[in-house]
């Protein structure tokens, strides 16, 4: 809480632990932040900073977060084609997002965790389907003895052919085909 003694502005917080060093470095850093911050009496409104008029919108937290993030992801024209296409289209907003980190190979395959270093109470990196192959995003989706057959019996419950566009792995980084 933010005490007012004698003119003088302070906080006043307790702990229901003893903080690590860490903590108290992030927190010395968060109070710093806090502390450059003028008060007055004026009415609270909210804005967005990063837009002009202070109106949030996903494309201005789109651009903004594309400014901030240093990637070497370098998209082909054709690549950002899909992208765009599949970000504009009309289906749900979490099939769209599940789609984009598929194409991306962001999924949490057994083989990307263990890439990214989580350990996984079972060491096997093999397919939990099939235990054929390493489970990748490749082969779980597309090569996968267990999924075809899903991928098969739902394409023929509603009578049409697949077309899948396949994401490739080319020395690390994630590509379209």
């Amino acid at each position: 809480m933010k005490v007012l003694d004698r003119g003088v502005c302070s906080w006043n917080l307790g702990w229901r632990r003893n903080l690590f060093v860490w903590e108290e470095n992030i927190f010395n850093e968060l109070l710093s932040l806090v502390n450059t911050v003028a008060f007055s009496n004026e009415i609270d409104v909210w804005a967005w900073g990063p837009e002009n008029g202070g109106v949030f919108t996903v494309n201005s937290t789109y651009r903004f977060l594309d400014s901030m993030t240093d990637t070497d992801l370098q998209f082909s024209p054709t690549e950002e084609g899909v992208f765009r296409f599949l970000w504009k289209s009309k289906t749900p907003s979490k099939v769209t997002a599940f789609v984009w980190q598929l194409l991306l190979d962001r999924i949490p395959t057994r083989y990307n965790l263990q890439r990214r270093g989580v350990v996984l109470a079972d060491l096997n990196s093999g397919c939990v389907l099939c235990d054929a192959v390493e489970e990748t995003s490749i082969h779980l989706f597309l090569h996968c003895s267990f999924t075809s057959k899903v991928w098969r019996g739902g394409c023929s419950l509603v009578a049409f052919s697949l077309f899948i566009v396949v994401a490739c792995t080319d020395s690390g980084s994630s590509k379209l085909c």
